[in-house]
């Protein structure tokens, strides 16, 4: 078996449970990668029109205080 450039023998276990833990390793990462991508991708989704619908209802828009319109505060 040819592995990096270097020969070894066909029964040598480690370097073949070595390669696959690298193997592993390789997907794991890969995966955890996809899987916050698109756990930010959904939140970001969610959240920016939950955020512009909280900032019109709070009356915060920019058209309003423009008009020197302040939120009522307690």
């Amino acid at each position: 078996m040819l592995i990096d450039g270097v020969e070894f023998e066909h029964g040598d276990h480690e370097v073949e449970s070595a390669s696959l833990i690298s193997s592993l390793l390789s997907l794991a990462v890969l995966v955890v990668t996809l899987v916050l991508m698109a756990f930010a991708t959904v939140c970001a989704v969610i959240l920016l029109p939950l955020g512009l619908l909280v900032q019109g209802v709070m009356g915060t828009s920019p058209r309003r205080l423009r008009r020197g319109w302040r939120p009522v505060t307690a």
